[in-house]
């Protein structure tokens, strides 16, 4: 599962990282982990090792692997697929009863090919395995895949990763911070709503895309000045200046 952040809020990632909690002083004076910046990212076996124990296979393992399945995640799509089904299929005056024999006894079928796969497969591909580590590590690690590498997955502190994150939020070499929001989708809809209204004031507005797939304007239909005008998008309205 993709690793959620332990807080979502800019002002509760400040606060985190201004009083960290997080285990890599201790790691690194028990096992001599190096540290960046005073925290912890790992993929070395053996450190990883170090910090989890036996169930850092789960993190060692390559990370293109086959997961197995946790039953409700097959269930739930093969009943969806046989109500489907059943409904294209079956006469209306079908019995209850024998629509739930039905049921059961594709079910049957379906478990026990399952519980033979997953009987083969070692622990550290089961998903219900791989989801309680996650959720055990939760507010203290973030899992991710290594850059170069989509194979190999790394452990970094969240307060490290937050830290990182805040430096770059902070710095106007990369970013500028127009306006503070509380939730991500608010902020989301608020950016969405200034460029749309950049793209009237310079008369794009006939070509925002509209319906279900929202965005800016394509530039394969501005001429050259237009698309120009694009460039200077990058720059804050007035008022934000």
């Amino acid at each position: 599962p993709r690793a959620k952040p332990p807080v979502t809020t800019l002002h509760a990632m400040r606060d985190k990282v201004a009083a960290p909690q997080c285990p890599c002083a201790e790691l690194h004076k028990k096992w001599g982990i190096p540290l960046i910046d005073g925290h912890i990212f790992a993929r070395h076996p053996q450190v990883l090792s170090h910090i989890f124990g036996k169930r850092s296979k789960i993190l060692t393992q390559n990370a293109k692997n086959d997961i197995v399945p946790a039953w409700e995640s097959v269930k739930r799509p093969v009943i969806q697929s046989l109500r489907n089904l059943f409904l294209k299929l079956l006469p209306e005056k079908t019995s209850d009863a024998a629509v739930k024999a039905t049921y059961s006894a594709i079910l049957k079928q379906v478990k026990q090919v399952w519980f033979e796969h997953r009987k083969k497969a070692p622990w550290i591909l089961w998903e219900q395995a791989i989801r309680d580590f996650a959720a055990e590590h939760r507010d203290t690690w973030k899992f991710e895949i290594s850059d170069k590498n989509a194979g190999q997955i790394t452990a970094h502190c969240w307060v490290g990763a937050m830290k990182s994150m805040l430096d770059n939020l902070d710095d106007p070499e990369q970013f500028e911070v127009i306006e503070v929001l509380p939730t991500p989708r608010e902020a989301q809809d608020r950016a969405l709503s200034l460029l749309q209204d950049t793209a009237h004031r310079n008369g794009l507005k006939k070509h925002w895309a509209k319906g279900k797939r929202k965005g800016p304007p394509s530039t394969r239909f501005l001429s050259k000045i237009k698309y120009d005008e694009l460039i200077g998008w990058r720059r804050p309205p007035s008022r934000f200046r």
